[in-house]
C-alpha cells in the first residue's frame, strides 16, 4: 500500500473515532434542548449540534470520495 492509501485509511479511522467519541455528548445536548425549550442557552447548544451534523456529513462525503478515488485505476 502506498502512503496515499495509508493517509486515506487514517482519515477514515480518525474521523470515525472522533464521531463515536462525540456522539454521546451531542445526544446529551439534544436531550437538554428538548427538555427545556425556553432556556436562553439553547441557541448555543443548537448551533453546536448543527455544526456537528454538518461536519459529520462533510467527513462522510470526503471519506466516500477518497475510497472511490483510491480504487480508480490510474
Amino acid at each position: 500500500m502506498t502512503a496515499v492509501h495509508w493517509l486515506a485509511l487514517a482519515f477514515v479511522i480518525v474521523g470515525f473515532t472522533s464521531l463515536l467519541s462525540t456522539k454521546k455528548e451531542m445526544e446529551r445536548r439534544l436531550r437538554e434542548v428538548q427538555s427545556q425549550p425556553d432556556n436562553v442557552e439553547h441557541s448555543r447548544l443548537l448551533s453546536s449540534l448543527v455544526w456537528w451534523i454538518v461536519s459529520t456529513v462533510l467527513w462522510g462525503i470526503v471519506s466516500v470520495l477518497l475510497v472511490v478515488w483510491l480504487f480508480i485505476p490510474s
